[in-house]
């Protein structure tokens, strides 16, 4: 199996990558910290997050390559369209080396998950579950000896969590969602998703 795309995606991941660690996800906590000092309005339906867990591969080729998952991190943007009902956009970045079967030479894979899709909150004044589903589009890179490879995909994602109150108006949420997004590889369809592991936090701006 071979995947993955040319030095100039690698390079623009790796500087992607980057800047998010930075820039934005330092104020991002900055502004999130702050809350406290400068009180939301709870009517605002526009919110933003970052988000960091752990992805787990569902295709079994990319296991045995990559073996069973690794950190991820992100972000997301919320904005609710009635009391029970948000879109929620978000996007997180995986990426890690492996080992040709062979001839164990080093490889290395990114894929980078964008979502789309609605959420139903349960109780939004609480302790609050909440599932959802959409569109899924993965980004997928590899960087290999025999060739490199990039391809998109488009998919769809279903999830489910529970969110609650963190500080003042920053609602923390632990969220399972299972994505499937397949690409043609030299072995034949393989699957981009899998399951995401994902804590965030979330606040609205306006």
């Amino acid at each position: 199996m071979v995947y993955l795309a040319c030095d100039f995606n690698i390079g623009v991941y790796k500087m992607t990558k980057s800047f998010l660690n930075r820039a934005i996800m330092p104020i991002l906590m900055i502004v999130f910290f702050s809350a406290n000092i400068f009180p939301q309005d709870d009517n605002k339906p526009l919110s933003i997050g970052i988000e960091g867990g752990y992805f787990a591969p569902s295709d079994q080729d990319l296991k045995d390559l990559y073996g069973t998952g690794a950190f991820v991190f992100g972000g997301n943007i919320g904005y609710k369209i009635a009391q029970n009902w948000e879109l929620i956009s978000g996007i997180n970045f995986y990426s890690d080396q492996g080992k040709t079967t062979l001839t164990e030479e080093t490889i290395e894979l990114s894929l980078t998950h964008l979502r789309f899709g609605g959420y139903y909150h349960f109780n939004p004044a609480g302790l609050d579950p909440i599932v959802g589903l959409g569109l899924d589009v993965c980004w997928v890179s590899e960087v290999n000896p025999i060739r490199d490879f990039d391809d998109t995909s488009i998919g769809w994602f279903v999830g489910i969590g529970v969110e609650t109150i963190f500080i003042s108006d920053i609602k923390a949420a632990l969220n399972i969602t299972y994505t499937d997004a397949k690409s043609e590889g030299d072995l034949g369809d393989i699957s981009l998703g899998g399951f995401h592991f994902m804590l965030s936090l979330r606040m609205p701006i306006f």
